[in-house]
Order: C-alpha cells, then structure tokens, then sequence
C-alpha cells in the first residue's frame, strides 16, 4: 500500500505492477489501484492509473556515507508521462528525482 503525496484526493493506492525493475525505488514508475479515496472525486475506487515513486523506506547509503530514508512509501498520480494530475506535492523529496519536466509540472513543492 502507498499514501499518494499530492493532491488529487485519493488517499490510499495499491501497487500491482513495477516497470523495469523488481523493486520500486525512487524515480519508477509503477501502476497502482486506487483503494481509498475522498467521495464523489474524480478518481474512483478501483481505477488503474500510472504513478511515479518519490519516497521509498528503502535505505539509500552514498559514498560519503550520508544515508537517506523515509518513513512512508509516497508516489504522484501521473496523467499521461509525467503530467501530474495534482498540483502541489506534500512533504520533502529526496534529489535524485533529476526529472526537470517532473519538477516543472507543480505550482509549488512543500
């Protein structure tokens, strides 16, 4: 289960499907259901979109050895690519989303 940190109004999605990889890290892009949502939106219960990773509770150590891990595992609901279809994200990203299209498609990043 993922919590979709943007907003769009779903609250709770299911992972079914990870493109390239066997594990979904920062910056995939993964197919998830939607489970739990706020009522009469756009997106319903059960619909199939396109997501993209922004936070995982995997442990990521550089060289320096500086680590990097969150709590939650957190994607954005995407439309078509890399439009999103909400406008703000919520809460902090790591920088290895190097996806400048990405990032120019919100108003604001909190």
């Amino acid at each position: 289960m993922l919590i979709p940190s943007d907003s769009t109004g779903v609250f709770l999605v299911r992972l079914f499907q990870i493109y390239r990889d066997a594990v979904a890290k920062v910056g995939n892009f993964i197919k998830v259901s939607v489970r739990e949502a706020r009522p009469k939106n756009f997106l319903r219960k059960k619909r199939k979109i396109k997501s993209f990773v922004i936070r995982s509770n995997f442990r990521l150590i550089f060289f320096d050895t500086t680590a990097v891990w969150h709590c939650n595992n957190n994607c954005v609901i995407l439309k078509k690519r890399l439009h999103t279809r909400g406008r703000v994200v919520l809460g902090p990203t790591t920088f290895l989303i190097k996806r400048k299209k990405f990032l120019r498609s919100f108003i604001k990043v909190l």
